[in-house]
């Protein structure tokens, strides 16, 4: 599972806890992956974690590389299932139509996407193939949950 924007790391945790195998946690901010590094530590969950500090773009492009290279030692290396992206409110509308493009040759047949973001907003991320689109608004705040089309 990918956790973009990860802040604390608490959705990755919790993605992990309720049956994750592995989780890769991203955030460009070094206090968030400091806080991140130490509540993973603080469950020990070392083993299962990865942490990037980066900026989405640049982590994105990391990513896709290395599942290129995989890629060359297996037919199909396994792609990301779950990614959450809870992305500052001001920052999504204007990464929607690049973060989609980016995302989706790290996605899985099938994954699902969780946005969090404004829920004055409609959130859709161009360059995903999306097979059903569910979105749950909160106050201010709306969850909508992308699920990818299957093999």
């Amino acid at each position: 599972m990918l956790d973009l924007f990860a802040g604390s790391g608490a959705l990755a945790l919790e993605a992990l806890s309720r049956g994750a195998v592995r989780a890769t946690l991203v955030d460009r901010s070094a206090t968030a992956l400091a806080a991140a590094r130490a509540n993973v530590a603080a469950l020990g969950l070392e083993e299962r974690t990865r942490l990037i500090r980066a900026d989405w773009q640049h982590a994105l492009r990391l990513l896709t590389r290395e599942r290129a290279r995989a890629s060359g030692a297996q037919a199909c290396p396994p792609g990301v299932g779950l990614c959450l992206l809870d992305p500052p409110y001001t920052l999504l509308p204007r990464i929607a139509g690049r973060l989609g493009a980016a995302l989706a040759p790290l996605l899985a047949p099938g994954a699902t996407v969780v946005i969090e973001h404004d829920a004055g907003i409609a959130c859709s991320l161009e360059g995903l193939a999306v097979a059903t689109a569910e979105r749950r608004a909160y106050g201010d705040t709306a969850v909508t949950v992308l699920r990818g089309e299957g093999c």
